[in-house]
C-alpha cells in the first residue's frame, strides 16, 4: 500500500519559519556584540575599562542623550564605579561611547566622576556627574568646575568657574552602606550649549545638616579615570 506524504499545514510552516528567523537573530547578536539585556550591555562597557569585579546595579535613570533616550547606569564594584548608557536596537541592547569609569580606592571620603557623552558634548553640552560618598556627616554636596571648552570658538579655552550641581542629601542613593548619586548638570545650569568639560577642574565642596563647611576637595578632570 502506497504511503502519501502530508505536506506540512501552515501553522507548521510558521512555527519553523519563526525558529529560522530566531536562530538568525541569536547569530547576529553574538556576532555583532549586540546584547540581549541593558546589564549585559553595561557589563561590555565595565570591561573596556578593566572592571572584571563584580558588581551591581546602584541606579538607572532614562535620559535624553543627543536626540534619543537612554538608559542610564551607574554601578558599582568595591574599588569603582561605572557611568554609562544603553539603547535598544532591532538586533538587541547596545552600549553607546562606553561610559566612563573611575577608582575609588584613594582613600577619600568623596569621589565624583563626570561624563560627556561621546562627540555630542561638542552640540549640546551634555554632562552627567556621578560618584560615592563615604562620610555619613555629609549632608549637601557642591560641584563646582573651572576650565573646559567653549566648542562656539573652536580651541578656545573657557576658564570660567560655574556650578555644576549641589546634591542634596534628598538625591543620595543608599546602598550597600554608602551613598552614591548620578545626575544630569544640565538640569540647574543656565547655558546648556556649547560647552562641555574634557578638561579643567572640579571643586567639591561638602557641608553637614547644618550647613558647616567639613570637606573641600580638588579633582582634576579624568586623573581619577580608569583609562
Amino acid at each position: 500500500m502506497k504511503t502519501i506524504k502530508r505536506k506540512p499545514g501552515r501553522m507548521r510552516r510558521a512555527v519553523r519559519s519563526v525558529a529560522v528567523l530566531l536562530c538568525v537573530l541569536a547569530a547576529y547578536v553574538v556576532l555583532s556584540d549586540m546584547k540581549l539585556t541593558p546589564r549585559a550591555a553595561i557589563r561590555m562597557g565595565e570591561q573596556y575599562y578593566g572592571i572584571y569585579e563584580p558588581t551591581r546595579t546602584v541606579a538607572m535613570q532614562r535620559m535624553r542623550i543627543g536626540w534619543q533616550n537612554y538608559r542610564v547606569y551607574l554601578t558599582a564594584g568595591e574599588n569603582s564605579l561605572y557611568c554609562g548608557a544603553a539603547r535598544l536596537t532591532p538586533s538587541g541592547w547596545d552600549i553607546i561611547f562606553m561610559g566612563d569609569a573611575i577608582s575609588c580606592a584613594d582613600g577619600e571620603s568623596v569621589h565624583v566622576g563626570n561624563w560627556c557623552p561621546g562627540s555630542l558634548n561638542k552640540i549640546i553640552g551634555q554632562e552627567i556627574i556621578f560618584g560615592r560618598v563615604d562620610d555619613p556627616n555629609i549632608a549637601l554636596l557642591t560641584i563646582e568646575e573651572w576650565g573646559g571648552r567653549d566648542w562656539t570658538k573652536p580651541g578656545g579655552e573657557n576658564e570660567k568657574l560655574r556650578r555644576l550641581r549641589t546634591v542634596t542629601v534628598e538625591e543620595f542613593i543608599e546602598d550597600g552602606g554608602c551613598r552614591y548619586f548620578l545626575l544630569d548638570a544640565r538640569e540647574r545650569e543656565e547655558n546648556t550649549r556649547s560647552y562641555a568639560a574634557e578638561k579643567g577642574v572640579l571643586y567639591i565642596t561638602g557641608c553637614d545638616a547644618m550647613h558647616r563647611e567639613i570637606l573641600r576637595r580638588e579633582i582634576e578632570i579624568g586623573a581619577n579615570s580608569l583609562l
